[in-house]
């Protein structure tokens, strides 16, 4: 059980850094 919970936080981790970078990197773009 535990296992299952640190790999759905991981996961979720993963999911939000890279929204995170793409959303960031567009804001770069835009703004140059």
């Amino acid at each position: 059980m535990a296992s299952y919970l640190f790999c759905y936080i991981f996961h979720f981790k993963v999911i939000t850094l890279v929204v995170f970078d793409f959303s960031y990197f567009g804001w770069i773009s835009g703004k140059y």
